[in-house]
């Protein structure tokens, strides 16, 4: 790859990127990063480590005939610290997390809400907690068009008047 190219991440790697990018500034001095091959402390007190975790359909709609599904997406951030209570503690992380990412909106998705959350229990000095956050985006996968198809050029839409008084409405 040549340097003049840009790397562009996959769309659900760009979600991650930006709870980790709205996360860093609630939980500094702490690093928040996404999941890698990493499984200790990368700060003395502790850390916040993002990852999408899962994928589902939701309801199923044929309505418009076409590839578009409505898909939830599951994004866990694991919290790890070696105190409960103080500035850098796994209960200040947790609520400086669900005030940073709850309500916020990621591009491709719908604002995050919380699915669940729980303690990931204590392991040699350092308490674990699990937040999974969810958002709702359209999976749009890149169709082939044929190229002796016809192409849409323009589109009529009916009754898409905003003014109050249909009858006197100068927009139809």
């Amino acid at each position: 790859m040549s340097e003049a190219q840009e790397v562009v991440l996959p769309w659900m790697q760009q979600i991650e990127s930006a709870i980790v990018e709205k996360l860093k500034p609630a939980l500094a001095p702490l690093p928040v990063e996404a999941v890698s091959e990493k499984t200790h402390l990368v700060h003395a007190f502790g850390d916040a480590l993002v990852m999408l975790t899962g994928m589902r359909p939701k309801t199923q709609s044929r309505a418009l005939n076409t590839s578009l599904q409505e898909i939830t997406l599951t994004y866990e951030v694991y919290l790890r610290s070696r105190s409960l209570r103080n500035h850098t503690g796994l209960y200040p992380m947790l609520a400086a997390s669900l005030q940073a990412l709850v309500g916020f909106r990621p591009a491709f998705g719908q604002p995050l809400t919380m699915a669940n959350s729980s303690s990931a229990g204590q392991d040699d000095g350092v308490w674990a907690w699990s937040l999974n956050l969810e958002t709702d985006t359209l999976l749009a996968p890149c169709l082939e068009v044929a190229a002796d198809g016809p192409l849409f050029k323009s589109a009529t839409f009916g009754n898409c008047c905003d003014c109050e008084e249909e009858e006197n409405c100068e927009c139809q």
